[in-house]
């Protein structure tokens, strides 16, 4: 009951006619992919906060997550479900944050976006973001062997391309963006700083605090504020990671930012699964050791219509694997195996 009605409250991030459409069904999916997992229920969220602030045409991306996203998962899943963390999640526990700061919050972001258009979009000049042409740092090309090396001419993406994409982040190792197509879905791999926002004027942030401390009591405001000051100090770090962008196969086209932290945390796969009631796309981001991964398809009637259960394998290749299930909206269960066969991971549908 209290992941529903987080759940419902994080879908509130896409335009009131998407929530209209598929609020519903995006809520029982966030549910049933993360039942036994605080982690993924987290990841999730931010994922939904990220992908319904886009739609809404949001570009300042690292405002508006650590105003939602983190607020919403980290601090309000962490104390509403008593579970344990890490820094800065579990000092949000410990301070219990009422729901009323996290309301709060939003009312704030919206103010400011709507005072300062640039706070919610933030501004792209020509050549904006950064072209990088050294290498991602050592962090990244430790998880995946595909960023040792520039990418092929083959699958080079071009510089026209990468501007093209809008992608959030404050510079973009371009010698090491690849792209190209996997099971009728095309992809683009972007390496990239600043991952998850381009930043925004520093004036942003206080008129964020400003309209954020009006809307509290007075007693509440001193800790109130020394917890919106964390999250904004946490957002303005830059974030090394991976930007993956993919479309066609039916699901449309969707932008992933995935910050080292969560590649590291979550070091067997970067994992998420799209589409509509008739066609599951599951993109799969792995370590080296991964070779193969089997994919298992429940059977089910509604939604779509799968009559037996169904088994997919694709080998891995640059850390990368895609699957396109056609016939229903159903995350597999995952196997991953090693070059030998062994089973080195699993995960099970939830």
């Amino acid at each position: 009951m209290i992941r529903r009605r987080l759940g419902l409250l994080v879908v509130r991030a896409y335009p009131r006619a998407t929530r209209r459409v598929r609020g519903v069904e995006m809520v029982d999916t966030l549910i049933e992919r993360s039942e036994d997992s605080f982690g993924e229920f987290v990841r999730d969220c931010g994922s939904l906060v990220a992908a319904g602030l886009r739609e809404r045409g949001y570009r300042g991306g690292r405002l508006a997550l650590v105003g939602v996203a983190l607020l919403v998962c980290a601090s309000g899943a962490v104390v509403a479900l008593g579970t344990g963390g890490s820094s800065p999640v579990a000092a949000a526990r410990s301070a219990r944050v009422p729901a009323a700061w996290v309301d709060a919050n939003e009312r704030a972001l919206a103010v400011v976006f709507r005072h300062s258009a640039s706070c919610g979009v933030a501004a792209r000049q020509a050549g904006s973001p950064r072209l990088l042409q050294g290498p991602p740092p050592t962090d990244l090309r430790s998880l995946f062997a595909v960023l040792r090396r520039p990418a092929p001419a083959a699958e080079r993406v071009s510089a026209a391309r990468l501007r093209q994409l809008h992608v959030d982040a404050r510079g973009i190792y371009a010698r090491y963006a690849r792209q190209g197509v996997r099971d009728g879905v095309s992809y683009a791999m972007i390496p990239a700083t600043g991952v998850g926002g381009a930043g925004v004027p520093a004036r942003c942030y206080t008129e964020q605090l400003a309209a954020f401390e009006h809307q509290l009591p007075v007693p509440q405001r001193p800790r109130a504020l020394a917890w919106e000051r964390s999250l904004i100090n946490h957002s303005e770090r830059p974030t090394d990671g991976i930007v993956l962008v993919s479309s066609g196969g039916g699901s449309g086209t969707s932008t992933s930012y995935l910050p080292i932290a969560l590649l590291r945390d979550h070091s067997w796969s970067y994992t998420r699964s799209v589409g509509t009631n008739r066609l599951t796309e599951t993109e799969l981001l792995v370590p080296d050791t991964v070779t193969t991964i089997t994919a298992s398809y429940a059977a089910q009637a509604y939604p779509g219509r799968v009559p037996h259960a169904v088994e997919l394998t694709r080998r891995v290749s640059d850390n990368l694997a895609i699957l396109v299930f056609r016939g229903a909206w159903d995350p597999p269960s995952l196997t991953f195996r090693s070059a030998s066969g062994s089973i080195l991971a699993a995960s099970t549908r939830r």
